[in-house]
């Protein structure tokens, strides 16, 4: 399924990864009219895999392709120490992706609920 450009995610969790990979020299060109998802990414310093440079290296990149200011207000970066490449593996893990999706995720998203693709489930 391919979203309309003009809708926003309630949010992507990056853990032990990123938006980019490999190296990139230059930013990708800008995304115009395209809304900026909130992005929470959680790397540690340890990662050999997927290291705290590329995770930096993600931030530039969605700074790039929206703006400053929205890169200070939905992109978080958290970079923990003695964590290598691992999925969550703490509280203090958990706690920031608990209050990413408190700020971030919507009680309920209409617009989503009524397209015709989404079926609800009760069981």
């Amino acid at each position: 399924m391919t979203l309309p450009r003009d809708v926003r995610l309630g949010g992507i969790v990056l853990v032990s990864g990123g938006a980019i990979a490999g190296s990139h020299s230059a930013c990708s060109a800008a995304q115009g009219g395209a809304v900026a998802t909130p992005m929470l990414q959680i790397t540690g310093a340890a990662d050999s895999i997927y290291p705290a440079v590329l995770a930096r290296r993600s931030w530039r990149e969605f700074e790039c392709r929206h703006s400053h200011a929205a890169a200070v207000e939905l992109f978080t970066s958290v970079v923990r120490p003695r964590k290598g490449h691992a999925m969550i593996d703490s509280q203090e893990d958990m706690r920031h992706v608990m209050r990413f999706f408190s700020k971030h995720l919507y009680m309920r998203h209409i617009a989503l609920e009524n397209r015709s693709d989404i079926v609800e489930i009760q069981t």
